[in-house]
């Protein structure tokens, strides 16, 4: 009378299947934004965004829209 029958048996192991996918899903999500946000820069990009900021600078001055002795200081401030 109160056996488990083989559709009984085949929703408890959807469910278990479900639970289990989605707490492993969830946690594969939290891992990943984790490593991301705690991923420090590498040299290489510290090098291209100084080289990114330089060609902002460079742009600004040749637009007229920072002055000689502003385009200096930002030079020193990037390490060129």
């Amino acid at each position: 009378m109160f056996g488990i029958g083989p559709l009984e048996l085949m929703i408890i192991l959807l469910v278990g299947f479900f639970l289990v996918g989605s707490g492993v899903f969830v946690g594969a999500i939290v891992w990943g934004m984790s490593r991301d946000a705690t991923s420090k820069p590498t040299e290489d990009q510290d090098e291209s965004e100084q080289d990114n900021a330089m060609g902002i600078a460079r742009e600004r001055y040749a637009r007229g829209e920072i002055n000689h002795e502003e385009f200096e200081q930002l030079k020193s401030t990037l390490g060129y």
